[in-house]
C-alpha cells in the first residue's frame, strides 16, 4: 500500500465582522442648501424666495456647528428576523450571511434650536432649521454604510449590498424596538439616543436599520472600494463621481 494522503487543510473561516463587538461611531454627515431645500419643498420655488434662502443659508451653517451625528451598530448572524421578508429584495435578503443593525442619531441640539425659535415666532428660521436636521437624518445611513465599506469590514471579505429600515416594503414598524434592544443600552446612552414608549426614537431626528453583508457583489479588497453593489448608491454623498 501506498502512503496515505495528506488530508487538506481546511480553509480558515473569515474574521466575523466588527469581532470586537458592538461598536460606537463618530460620523460625518454633511449638509448642504441643495439639500436642505429639497427638504422644504420643490428646489426651484425655494430658490425663488429670498427670505427662504437666507434662512437655508443660515440653518445650513447652524447644521454645521450644531449636527453630532453618531451611531452604534452590531453583527449578527443571518438569517435574522430583523430584516424584509416581503417586497423586491426580500429574497436578497434570505442569503446574506451577515447583518449589521444600527442606530444613529445628528444629537439633539439642532432640534432644541428649532423648537426654540418656533416658541419665539421665529417660524421661517424654525422651520429651515428642521429641514436641515432633515437633511442630516438622512444622510446618517449614507455614512455608515461608507463606514463599513471603506474600512470597518477589511480583511473579512464582505461588504454593504443591502440596506432596510422599518417601515419598509415587507418590513414592519415593530422591527424598529427588536433593533434597538439588540444594541447595547449603555452605548446608545452614551450617544444620547432612547427608544420612546410609543415606539419612536429620541431625538427626531435619529434612524435605526439593518444592513445585509455578503461577499457578493458587494464587498471588493480593501483599498479598490466601488460603489458598484452598494445598497446607497443612488443618494449617497459619498459616491464617487466616476461611477
Amino acid at each position: 500500500m501506498g502512503a496515505p494522503r495528506p488530508r487538506p487543510s481546511p480553509t480558515p473561516e473569515p474574521p466575523a465582522p466588527l469581532a470586537e463587538g458592538p461598536r460606537t461611531l463618530s460620523l460625518e454627515v454633511p449638509v448642504d442648501a441643495e439639500r436642505v431645500a429639497a427638504c422644504l419643498g420643490p428646489v426651484d420655488r425655494v430658490k425663488a424666495r429670498p427670505p427662504l434662502v437666507g434662512a437655508v443659508d443660515e440653518a445650513v451653517a447652524l447644521a454645521a456647528r450644531l449636527v453630532r451625528a453618531r451611531a452604534v451598530l452590531a453583527a449578527v448572524r443571518a438569517p435574522t428576523a430583523c430584516r424584509p421578508t416581503a417586497g423586491p429584495r426580500a429574497g436578497a435578503w434570505s442569503t446574506v450571511p451577515w447583518a449589521v443593525f444600527f442606530a444613529a442619531t445628528i444629537g439633539p441640539d439642532l432640534e432644541a434650536t428649532a423648537s426654540a425659535e418656533a416658541a419665539a415666532g421665529r417660524l421661517l428660521r424654525a422651520v429651515a432649521i428642521d429641514a436641515a436636521g432633515s437633511a442630516a437624518s438622512l444622510g446618517l445611513a449614507d455614512a455608515v454604510v461608507h463606514r463599513l465599506a471603506t474600512g470597518l469590514l477589511d480583511g473579512t471579505g464582505l461588504g454593504p449590498i443591502l440596506l432596510a429600515f422599518p417601515g419598509d416594503d415587507g418590513f414592519p414598524m415593530e422591527a424598529q424596538p427588536l433593533i434597538i434592544r439588540a444594541l447595547p443600552a449603555e452605548q446608545l446612552e452614551a450617544i444620547g439616543l432612547r427608544l420612546l414608549t410609543s415606539g419612536a426614537l429620541s431625538p427626531l431626528k435619529s434612524i435605526a436599520g439593518v444592513i445585509g453583508l455578503s461577499a457578493q457583489p458587494g464587498a471588493v479588497p480593501s483599498g479598490d472600494r466601488s460603489c458598484e453593489g452598494c445598497p446607497s448608491r443612488e443618494r449617497c454623498t459619498f459616491r464617487r463621481s466616476s461611477v
